[in-house]
């Protein structure tokens, strides 16, 4: 618990809808991990893919480094890679 401490440094809360905390159970449970484990994941990977991040901090993060070259573009949930 004391090193979760230290590496977490911010406390973050925000209102879900109840299907999508429903889902992200769900995804938490099949993964073997918690809801937090989930959000933590997906912010890292949202910020890789729409290439705000440099190299380093994607390696940093543990996220597969996107080609700086390639923009992405979400269009109704769906992810478009425009080069």
């Amino acid at each position: 618990m004391a090193d979760l401490q230290k590496r977490f440094t911010e406390c973050v809360s925000f209102r879900e809808d109840k299907r999508i905390l429903t889902i992200l159970d769900r995804v938490a449970r099949n993964k073997g991990t918690d809801r937090s484990g989930v959000y933590r994941e997906s912010v890292r990977y949202f910020l890789a893919a729409k290439s705000l991040l440099t190299e380093q901090e994607q390696i940093d993060l543990g996220v597969q480094p996107t080609d700086p070259s390639k923009r992405v573009e979400a269009n109704k949930g769906q992810i478009k890679v425009v080069a």
